[in-house]
């Protein structure tokens, strides 16, 4: 019986997974004071990621290596002044794994960018930015009923140079801070399941690379990979300023 429950157990942890890093974009604001950004973008990630927990007691811990996870999303932004910008996001996003293909479920962010260091090619910027993902759900799984509910967040804080390669297209990039933790709670109607997991990704330093162009005066088009010892993401949008 436990090791049924294990088995229940971990694969409702992949099933229940949803999340994904958004595209961040260049590091540097890029609105007035008072002007509002409207965009859309989609984010492909790959990750490993700690779990320990329990099983109805029985200790369980290990690594969910190579989980893929999709996110879709929405970008709204507005210039607090001409050097700092704050942004929401929302949307939606999946995760999947080579024996599960876990469906969409809501997720949302919030951020800034600051430039600290403007020139007419070369500007410098920093940013912050977090995604939360949760989720409560039930269904079947080798037959057994089960609940989930998982609540799990991400932060990233990134600084680095945009440089303007002409009047239409920038390249940009930098150091990056990345971590993710959270916690997954599993309970059965019809099995005494009783489940509790921690999830992590240990803080960690990486980078990221992107490109922007500016399609006219007000719509942007842009794409960046991320990259850091256990996560990934390559991703893009394209936004309107109003």
């Amino acid at each position: 019986m436990k090791e049924k429950l294990v088995v229940l157990a971990v694969t409702l942890v992949f099933a229940g997974f949803a999340f994904g890093l958004s595209p961040l974009g260049k590091p540097t604001a890029g609105l007035m004071q008072g002007q509002w950004r409207l965009g859309g973008e989609y984010g492909y990630g790959d990750m490993d990621i700690d779990v320990d927990g329990t099983v109805s007691g029985l200790s369980i811990s290990g690594t969910i290596d190579g989980l893929n996870a999709n996110a879709f999303g929405g970008r709204i932004g507005y210039g607090l002044t001409d050097d700092w910008e704050l942004y929401a996001l929302v949307g939606a996003a999946n995760a999947e794994v080579d024996f599960f293909d876990g469906g969409y479920d809501f997720a949302y962010g919030a951020g800034t960018k600051w430039t600290f260091a403007k020139g007419e090619t070369l500007s410098w910027g920093a940013l912050f930015q977090i995604d939360w993902f949760s989720s409560d759900d039930s269904g079947i799984v080798y037959g057994e009923d089960y609940n989930i509910d998982f609540d799990v967040y991400e932060i990233v804080v990134a600084v680095g140079p945009t440089y303007k390669m002409n009047d239409n297209f920038r390249i940009y990039g930098g150091p990056l801070f990345y971590t993710l933790e959270g916690d997954f709670d599993i309970k059965s109607s019809s099995l005494p399941l009783d489940a509790s997991f921690d999830l992590q990704i240990d803080p960690q330093v990486g980078g990221y690379v992107g490109a922007q162009i500016d399609l006219d005066s007000n719509a942007e088009l842009f794409v960046d990979f991320v990259f850091t010892s256990d996560m990934s993401m390559v991703g893009g949008g394209i936004s309107w300023k109003i």
